[in-house]
Parts: structure tokens; C-alpha cells; sequence
């Protein structure tokens, strides 16, 4: 695939070669994660990948790019299009997305620290007028009726988690299924995987959205030491908005039409745990339940 041809695979989903790594903010490496990647846009000088699972983006210049490898396992296992080789090493440090440049074409960095960036005069200055907009950005939306719709709303999904599991357990008593209430979310524990229910954006209105992420291991979570290994796990994390601020339920940010209601979300999230299943379903659940 020449760059032409990459220009028109706009909203394609890939895997890249090498994969991103994550690293802890002692600059220790976690490890590399092989997410599918969205390619959101392609000039003739750069292009741009976002990472499903996470959203987090990143620009590249065409000189990253060096080649197209098909790859029909990925299309049944990620639902993707194929491989893109680069000259780049994606790298997430500090919850913020990065690249360094390779030596050889697809091949990972090794012996490698993230570097610390310093800050400006200008920049300390900037970064701390932002942190106070965005204060009162939030301050204005939780004095409105947006943060109180979505905090009420989240606030009855965490019932309505209780409910579903009951329900599971009813049908089949077999089913392992854990369920823990921490400040700020829910964590689940279901044929392997933990799942995170937290509310991100929170700022403006629009902003706000409920993320629902799978993780390989339990994560470190406020009140809960989790692994250091634990990963974001497999390509499905789910980002639902609320409907309108009259109307309960959710939206698929991708399917905006579509109002889905808690059990709907419930549902969609838990035919994916069964239906695949997490390699460590041998992890133990250590937490109390709510």
C-alpha cells in the first residue's frame, strides 16, 4: 500500500508494527500492547492513528510510514485491515500518547526511557490558567442539569449492574461474576476480565461520556492496589453520552441514533465476557463485594 492508497483507507482500522508500549511514569516499561488503531486522516505529509480502545491520537509524518502487510488472522481476531509497518515507536507515558523514531522499519525499541519534558516559564504559566478553566468548566457543569443527569444516571447503573448479575446467577450458578463499588466507578469481574465503569470529559456538557473498559488483571483503582501489569485488554472499550438532558439512557457515540438503555449497555457488555473469554480466567477475585 503506497501512500496513495493509504489516503484512501481513511476510517480503516489497522494494527502497527511495531506495537505501542506503555510505560510506568518512572519511565519503567509495562509492556506492548497490540491494540487496533483507526487511521483518522492522511495528507501528503502526515496522517493520523487513534487508538480504539483509548481514543488517544497521534500525527505521524509519512516518512513513519514505511509499508502495508496483510493480515487475515487480525481480521477475525481485531476486526482489522491489515498491518501498517512504521519507522516509529508509539509509546504512552504519563497519559499522554508519543512516538520515537527506529532504527529498522517495524522492529520495537529496546533499552529505551521516555524523556522527561521541560516546561517553559511560558508553559508553567499556561498549563496553570488551564487547570483553573477547566475548575470552573467543571464547576459550571456540576451546577447545572447535565452534571446532575449523568451523575444520577451513573449513580442507577450501578444498580442496575447488581441487578443484572443477580439475574446471571439466577439463570446459571455457575456463572463467577464479582461486583465492587470503589469512589468514583464499578469494577466487575467476569470469565477473566475486570471491567471498569468510570465517567470521563467531565468538563463542558459535552464532554462528559461513561467508559466501560476491559482490562487484562485487576487495575489500580482509587481504595484498590491493583497489578502492575494490569493492561487495557482485547479492542472493545465502550463509550456511551447521554441521550438528551429530558431523556434517559445512553448513546453509542458512534451510532448516535440508537438510544440504548442501561440494560441495553449491560447486555452488549456482557455478551462479549462470555462469548470471549479472557486467557487469565484462572486470576482470583480479592476484593470485598458490594
Amino acid at each position: 500500500m503506497n501512500k496513495e492508497q493509504l489516503k484512501r483507507s481513511v476510517y480503516k482500522h489497522f494494527r502497527i508494527q511495531p506495537a505501542a508500549q506503555w510505560y510506568e511514569p518512572d519511565g519503567k516499561l509495562r509492556g506492548s500492547i497490540d491494540d487496533a488503531w483507526i487511521l483518522m486522516a492522511a495528507t501528503e505529509k502526515s496522517f493520523i492513528l487513534r487508538n480504539r480502545p483509548s481514543d488517544h491520537t497521534i500525527e505521524l509524518g509519512f516518512d513513519s510510514y514505511v509499508g502495508f502487510t496483510e493480515d487475515p488472522g487480525g481480521k477475525v481476531s481485531h476486526g482489522t485491515d491489515g498491518i501498517l509497518v512504521l519507522k516509529a515507536q508509539l509509546y504512552m507515558h504519563n497519559g499522554v500518547l508519543k512516538f520515537a523514531p527506529t532504527i529498522a522499519p517495524g522492529k520495537e525499541l529496546r533499552d529505551f526511557t521516555p524523556p522527561q519534558t521541560r516546561k517553559s516559564f511560558t508553559g508553567v504559566l499556561t498549563a496553570r490558567f488551564d487547570a483553573q478553566d477547566l475548575e470552573r468548566r467543571r464547576a459550571e457543569f456540576y451546577a447545572g442539569p447535565w452534571g446532575q443527569e449523568i451523575t444520577r444516571n451513573f449513580q442507577e447503573l450501578g444498580d442496575a449492574i447488581k441487578a443484572f448479575i443477580a439475574e446471571i446467577r439466577a439463570a446459571e450458578p455457575r456463572a463467577m461474576i464479582r461486583f465492587h463499588r470503589y469512589k468514583g466507578g464499578y469494577l466487575v469481574f467476569a470469565q477473566g476480565w475486570y471491567v471498569t465503569f468510570q465517567l470521563g470529559g467531565i468538563g463542558l456538557p459535552g464532554d462528559a461520556y461513561l467508559s466501560i473498559i476491559k482490562w487484562h488483571g485487576c487495575p489500580t483503582l482509587p481504595g484498590i492496589i491493583g497489578g502492575f501489569t494490569a493492561t487495557p485488554g482485547g479492542e472493545q472499550c465502550y463509550q456511551y453520552r447521554l441521550v438528551r438532558i429530558d431523556e434517559a439512557g445512553w448513546v453509542d457515540k458512534r451510532k448516535p441514533e440508537v438510544a440504548l438503555t442501561s440494560r441495553d449497555v449491560l447486555e452488549r457488555l456482557f455478551a462479549e465476557l462470555f462469548e470471549n473469554p479472557s486467557s487469565d480466567s484462572e486470576l482470583e477475585w480479592r476484593l470485598s463485594e458490594d
